[in-house]
This record gives structure tokens, C-alpha cells and sequence, in this order.
């Protein structure tokens, strides 16, 4: 017998017409992340007559049960609609019943025709069904209520991703990225760096490592490698595995696979004339943006040249360093087992060259304008898109406020060493680790040596993609400014998606516009929150979960039992060797950061490269998010500044004052007072 109850994440192609035409598009909305509230469709097949089966009804009680589990406090709805609900000879629309806001205890079998749908109440969510034992059309006020963890059970992480975009999201910010990372997805849902859970950028870990599996390949090395990114999974809690069926495989994934291919055989290969080209493409097109006077010209920017040159710029830094990167993480470990991980770390920063890192520029290039080597107007042109707020448009980076230069050179003039003077002492490092090197493998050296001169270009070249495709992003905040200019709506356009604008430049309606205040609201409340854990495992609610004195910001897991840590100490990932004692300075966000006294230790919950200036006066540095190829990892490496990132708690277990022993080389903090 056919299946009789689908769950809307279930519900494959091949059943979209047993489900009807609206059941189909909603399940579809479910699976690709859109803020639809969790529900099932009770199919035909569940329908004796006009009877539902005893065994679909079962079916249904436990699905009902597990959504009060997740929900308790939920309401629940139930409508109809037909498979062809309307054509030229008939229409069923209001002919039968609605059932709506009905606790459970009160569902019978008649109002289980069709579908049942969770009703959570900041969804504000109104369903609408036409006709039995079919499906539905969806009618809601849009409140940007984006919770990706609600569409199934998924792991999340938001290590590394957390860091480069480290904002709650405005509409048009996350919808920009929502719509690269389709672009750059090979299985539907798999968001690497726009799944959004109540404003925050999360990556979906689960479907990565469920295309693995169903390829057969053996996932324990593959999580081992994806730790170094998006960090440990904590012990005890399991990656949820969807099992694609061949099916899938074949018609939807590997059409992506092939496409994937080609675009990183591009992205590699056109790299450097990227590099090269793309600081002056990006201020030719700010002019043309600035200069557009139509809605018509504006568009035509957009769909000939910016989009375009978004998704170009996306390829090149989410893959143009991949394969270099991978070889320098094979000789790491290598290097580990020969010389152990702290002399490991130091042959293979960048050191020597560690001014050409992009992501340490802002903060040589504040050196070189102290010392004449640089103007103000060439620090801006070249690190001007550089900043904390980088992916969020609605931010201006530091390149529109002329302050903020002048407060950085007045900051830099605060630390008690030059950072030219802290890269010497990392060079020095680095000479004495290679002495020893030679010493204990004299037979090796040479061999070893090539190796490690032909891996620290990974770095360097991560670096500079990414730092270029942060440029061209931020070209996205010109032609959003120039919309809403052109719309009479100033800065609300960021309140409105990407698909919104776009529609109404090439001649629709700004009917969204109606939404922007309650938009605005919720965006409120996002940021309202304090920062979630780093891995969340299924469904999450951050308004119960903030309640909790007892919650973790390292993992959130529903199925596992909070542990209560350990009050001495702090565990983390190892970012950067060195062991030093010295007080606490936690800061949320970089704008603070002159509170920050020259020998403090700096703890953040993340650090990107608006944080840069501050390393050269901290002693050391902790963070809840990160591993070992964060930013705050890579940055303090190559600057010998010990760090230990991704330790999940230190922001609410750590306060202003407390004084504490890092040991960058373990990952240990250990709490003196």
C-alpha cells in the first residue's frame, strides 16, 4: 500500500500530485527552508471510502504527539482542498470545513481529512484549505520569522561561517547570500553559509556528510576534516543522515555535482586575474550604481554585470584556495607527528610573508600609514570594505566613515609592540622551528622544506579571495542604497528581499513595503537574543532556550542532557601555541574595543577582521566560536599571540576582570580567579 501520512520534509517529487498542487508547494517551502510552520498531509491512500484507515489515524495521533513534544504550547489547523481544486467545469473552493486554532485533545478523525499543521504563535502564520483530503494554499503576514532548524532534524554549525558573518541578518543581506548559496549548493537545502536560524548565519553539516554516505565513502575522516572548519562535534551527539535514494542522487545532486566542477575548475584557474582585476571592476561599478537614474537602468546593472560578478566572486572565495588548503592540512598532520603541533603551526604560517596575508592587511596598513608609507586615501581604496559588519548591507563599512580611520591609528598607537615588531618575533619563531626541524631530520629537510614553501600560498590565496569578494558584496549595499533612493524609501530597502526589489525595478508593485515595520520588529527581536550555541541538532526555540539558566553556547542537542562544566577550567580548540597569565577583557563587539588595556586578554564570542586591530594589545585570545582555521586561529598565529578559540561557554563563564592561564598550545584556559 501506498504511504499514507508524509511529513511536509518527507514528501518526495514523485508524490508532489498524490499530495495536490498546494500540499506540493508548501512541503517544497518546508524542504528548501522557507519559514513554514512543521506539519504532515494525510495522503489518498490513507482513505477507505470516505473513511480514513485505522492504521492512517495511529499515524496520525503519533505525529500530533511528537509536534506537542516539540511545541506544547502549539495550536493546530486543519483544511482541505482538492487535487484539482478548480477547473472550467467545477469548483470546490468553500465547500467544506476550516478548522483553525484547535488544541489537540479536540482533533477527531473528521478534521484529519487532509492536513494537519503546527501553529507556532511568532510565525503568525494563517493557513488556508479548499476541498478534503487533499491540500492547501498558505496566506501569511511576513514578519521575517526565519528558523532553519524547524524544517527537520539537521545538525547546524555556525563555526567559522558564525565568524566572517557574525550580524543578525537584514531581509535583503540574508536573501542576497540565500540566493549565492543556491547558486553554489549541490543538494537542495545544503546551506553553507545562509541557513538562518532567528537571524544568524548557521551551515547545514548534515546533508554535506548524508551525500557522503550515500556515496559510501566512510565518514569518520571526512567529520575529523570538516572539524578543522566547522569544529568538534561535541560528544554524544550524532550527525542526523538523510539516506538520498538513487534517485535523488542521480537526477538532482549529480547535475549539481558537474556544474559544482566546472565552476571551481574556473574559479581556480581565472583566480589571478581575479586578484588583479576585481578591486577596479568593484569601483566601476559603485560609479555606474551612483550615476543610474532608472529603474530600468538599475536593473540592467544588476542582471548584466553585479549579479553576475557576485556569483563570480563567491566561486573564487569559497573555492579558488580549496585544493592548496587541503594539501597544507595532509603535511600539518604530517608535520604534527614528526615536530608536534605547536612548531607544526609555526612552519606553516605564513611567516615572513605574513604582511601579504590579506586578512592581517588592515592592520599593517594602519602601520604604514603611521609611518607615511601609505596615504589615508590609498589605506581606504585598499582596505576600506574591510571591517566587522562585512556581510551585512545595511551596515556601512569603514571605508563611508572617515572617523574611523583616525580612531584606529589613535588605537594602534595604545599597543605596547609594533605589529611589524610582533611578525619579527614570529619570523624569529619560525627560523628556530625550521633549526630544528633540520636538526632532527636532516634526511628530511630539504624534502620537507619545498613542501612547506609550496603550502603557505593556501593561506595567503584563501585570504585574498575572500577579501575580494567581501569587496564586491559590499558593492551590493551601493545598488541597494540606490534603490531605495529611486523607490522614495531611504534605508528601509533593506527591510525587503532581493526578489521584492528586483520585481519591482523591471515594473511590479513595492507592495512589500507594507511589511517593513513589523520586518523591523522582528529584526528587533533578533537582536535582542543573546549569542546561540555554536551547534544546534534539531529543532530549536531560542525565546525557551534563553530562559535556561543552564544553557550551553557551545552545543544545544533536545535528545541530550545538559552538563554542568567543569568551574575550573575551559576547553577549546588549540589556535595559537603559547601559555600566558594575565586578566580578562570580554567584549561584544569591536566598536568597544578601546576598553581594552595593553596586556589584557581579549575574550569575544567571535572575532573577524574588524577585530584585527585590537590583537597587538592583547596578551592573549579566547572565543566561544571558531576552530582551527578561523580567523582569530590564523590571525594570532601569525602574529605568536596564543589563542584558544571555539570554546562555546567563555563569554558567560568568563567576566571583566577574572584572571585566568591560557594555554593556546592544549586549547586550555584554566580559571584563577
Amino acid at each position: 500500500m501506498a504511504e499514507m501520512i508524509k511529513g511536509f520534509a518527507e514528501l518526495e517529487p514523485e508524490l508532489w500530485v498524490g499530495a495536490g498542487g498546494k500540499g506540493m508547494m508548501l512541503s517544497r517551502m518546508f524542504q528548501a527552508g522557507y519559514p513554514v510552520p512543521d506539519g504532515f498531509i494525510v495522503m489518498p491512500s490513507a482513505f477507505e471510502g470516505d473513511q480514513l484507515r485505522n492504521k492512517a489515524w495511529q499515524q496520525c495521533v503519533e505525529r500530533l504527539s511528537r509536534l506537542r513534544e516539540l511545541r506544547p504550547d502549539a495550536s493546530f489547523a486543519v483544511r482541505s482542498s482538492a487535487l484539482s481544486e478548480d477547473s472550467a467545469a467545477a469548483s470546490f473552493a468553500g465547500e467544506f470545513d476550516t478548522v483553525l486554532n484547535v488544541q489537540m485533545k479536540r482533533f477527531g478523525r473528521l478534521y484529519l481529512q487532509c492536513f494537519i499543521q503546527n501553529m507556532p504563535k511568532e510565525c503568525r502564520y494563517t493557513a488556508l484549505f479548499k476541498a478534503w483530503n487533499q491540500c492547501i494554499s498558505l496566506q501569511y503576514r511576513d514578519t521575517f520569522a526565519i528558523n532553519d532548524s524547524l524544517t527537520g532534524d539537521y545538525l547546524w554549525t555556525n563555526n567559522n561561517v558564525g565568524e566572517s558573518i557574525s550580524d543578525v541578518f537584514t531581509p535583503l543581506s540574508w536573501s542576497v547570500l540565500r540566493s549565492l548559496d543556491e547558486e553554489h549548493n549541490v543538494i537542495p537545502g545544503q546551506y553553507i553559509f545562509s541557513g538562518n536560524i532567528c537571524g544568524r548565519v548557521y551551515a547545514n553539516v548534515s546533508l554535506s556528510v548524508s551525500l557522503f554516505s550515500s556515496l559510501g565513502l566512510n565518514l569518520k575522516p571526512i567529520l575529523r576534516k570538516m572539524s578543522r572548519v566547522f569544529g568538534e562535534i561535541p560528544e554524544g551527539m550524532s550527525v542526523p543522515v538523510h539516506p538520498f535514494s538513487k534517485r535523488e542522487l542521480v537526477k538532482t545532486v549529480l547535475p549539481k555535482i558537474i556544474y559544482s566542477m566546472k565552476q571551481v575548475n574556473e574559479a581556480v584557474r581565472n583566480s589571478p586575474r581575479h586578484l588583479k582585476e576585481s578591486p577596479q571592476w568593484c569601483r566601476e561599478m559603485t560609479a555606474k550604481l551612483r550615476e543610474a537614474q532608472t529603474r530600468d537602468e538599475l536593473l540592467r546593472l544588476w542582471n548584466s554585470e553585479l549579479w553576475p560578478h557576485n556569483v563570480k566572486a563567491m566561486w573564487s572565495g569559497l573555492e579558488a584556495h580549496a585544493a592548496k588548503m587541503q594539501k597544507m592540512e595532509k603535511l600539518l598532520g604530517k608535520l604534527t607527528l614528526l615536530v608536534g603541533e605547536e612548531d607544526a603551526n609555526v612552519l606553516l604560517s605564513s611567516a615572513g610573508n605574513s604582511s601579504k596575508l590579506a586578512s592581517l592587511g588592515p592592520l599593517t596598513g594602519i602601520s604604514s600609514v603611521v609611518k607615511g608609507e601609505l596615504s589615508r586615501k590609498e589605506y581606504t581604496e585598499k582596505y576600506g570594505h574591510r571591517g566587522p559588519h562585512e556581510f551585512e548591507l545595511s551596515i556601512p563599512d569603514p571605508g563611508e566613515d572617515e572617523a574611523w580611520l583616525e580612531q584606529q591609528i589613535a588605537e594602534y598607537h595604545k599597543a605596547p609592540l609594533d605589529v611589524q615588531e610582533l611578525l619579527q618575533q614570529q619570523r624569529v619563531r619560525a627560523e628556530e622551528a625550521s633549526a630544528r626541524l633540520e636538526r632532527n631530520y636532516p634526511q628530511k629537510v630539504k624534502r620537507l622544506s619545498r613542501q612547506i614553501a609550496a603550502c603557505t600560498e593556501g593561506p595567503r590565496l584563501r585570504e585574498a579571495v575572500r577579501s575580494e569578494w567581501t569587496r564586491t558584496f559590499r558593492v551590493n549595499r551601493v545598488f541597494a542604497l540606490k534603490a531605495g533612493e529611486l523607490a522614495g524609501i531611504g534605508e528601509d530597502i533593506f527591510f525587503l528581499y532581493l526578489d521584492e526589489i528586483l520585481d519591482w525595478l523591471a515594473g511590479g508593485e513595492l507592495s512589500a513595503v507594507r511589511f517593513i515595520s513589523e520586518r523591523k520588529e522582528m529584526y528587533l527581536k533578533y537582536q535582542s537574543l543573546p549569542p546561540l550555541p555554536s551547534m544546534i541538532r534539531g529543532r530549536f526555540d531560542p525565546w525557551i532556550w534563553q530562559k535556561d539558566p543552564h544553557r550551553r553556547l557551545d552545543y544545544y542537542d533536545a535528545s541530550m542532557p545538559v552538563e554542568c562544566p567543569d568551574t575550573e577550567s575551559l576547553r577549546g580548540f588549540a589556535g595559537a601555541a603559547g601559555r600566558i597569565e594575565g586578566q580578562v577583557r570580554v567584549l561584544s563587539r569591536p566598536e568597544d574595543g578601546d576598553q581594552l588595556l595593553a596586556g589584557e586578554i581579549l575574550v569575544a564570542a567571535t572575532t573577524n577582521v574588524g577585530w584585527t586591530p585590537l590583537f597587538p594589545r592583547a596578551a592573549a585570545i579566547i572565543t566561544d566560536i571558531g576552530a582551527p582555521l578561523s580567523h582569530a586561529a590564523i590571525v594570532a598565529r601569525e602574529l605568536g599571540i596564543p589563542a584558544v578559540v571555539g570554546c562555546g561557554t567563555a563569554t558567560t563563564r568568563l567576566k571583566t576582570g577574572d584572571r585566568v592561564v591560557v594555554d593556546g598550545g592544549q586549547g586550555l584556559i584554566q580559571i584563577m580567579s
